[in-house]
């Protein structure tokens, strides 16, 4: 087969054998080409998630009838430090694990169950707060901190098996979201939760993992029907 009929890689592999006259490059180039697809199906189910969970929360408070339950200065807090700077220190770690599974399922089967967790307890907290008479702020502030919590959770599964430096980023990360929604409360339009609104967020906290683990599923189902659709 002539050499102009391969792909762009294996073109630039030979030649780079070729240049050099012997084989000692190749395992370098695998590895980095494993790290850049690793470390990019890692951050593409991070972004996906808010993409996921605010088309879905967006549904249901139509439905319901309510206000989106987050302000656009909250989203881009959480969204920095739960996404852009988590990941993008993350993904100039080196990731040589070998690539298996297609790209596109594996970041919407990352993205999916935390999208979904977020969004079915955001609409739990504004219905039931509705019910029980509870502020709009209070319920933004349980909203923002639940959803941080979920944002994380999905960062120590997506990137795990921790190791020492992605536990040192994630940890660091949160610290510093947690400041900013400390010296920022005003700003960002958070107040205080009273007794009923603590109950609430630590009952979502507390059965996050079973709603994650139901949409897990839910996921796993809605692939196997489509796929059976398909054949």
């Amino acid at each position: 087969m002539p050499m102009a009929s391969g792909s762009d890689a294996a073109k630039s592999a030979s030649h780079i054998v070729l240049l050099k006259n012997n084989f000692n490059a190749m395992p370098h180039i695998v590895n980095e080409g494993r790290r850049v697809i690793n470390n990019i199906t890692a951050s593409a189910s991070m972004y996906l998630i808010k993409t996921i969970f605010s088309v879905v929360l967006s549904i249901g408070m139509i439905l319901f009838g309510h206000g989106y339950p987050f302000k656009p200065i909250q989203l881009t807090v959480i969204s920095a430090c739960c996404v852009g700077i988590p990941t993008f220190f993350l993904t100039y770690e080196p990731n040589f694990k070998r690539v298996s599974g297609d790209f596109l399922k594996t970041v919407f089967k990352n993205a999916f169950p935390f999208a979904f967790m977020i969004a079915i307890c955001s609409t739990i907290i504004v219905n039931g707060g509705r019910v029980l008479g509870l502020e709009k702020e209070m319920l933004s502030t349980i909203c923002v901190l639940l959803t941080s919590w979920c944002y994380y959770s999905g960062l120590r599964h997506i990137y795990s098996p921790l190791s020492h430096y992605r536990s040192f980023v994630i940890h660091i990360m949160q610290i510093v979201l947690y400041i900013s929604l400390i010296v920022g409360h005003q700003f960002l339009g958070l107040g205080n939760i009273d007794y009923i609104g603590a109950i609430t967020l630590m009952f979502l906290v507390t059965f996050s993992k079973v709603i994650y683990l139901l949409n897990f599923e839910l996921f796993d189902y809605t692939l196997f029907i489509l796929t059976k659709k398909t054949k």
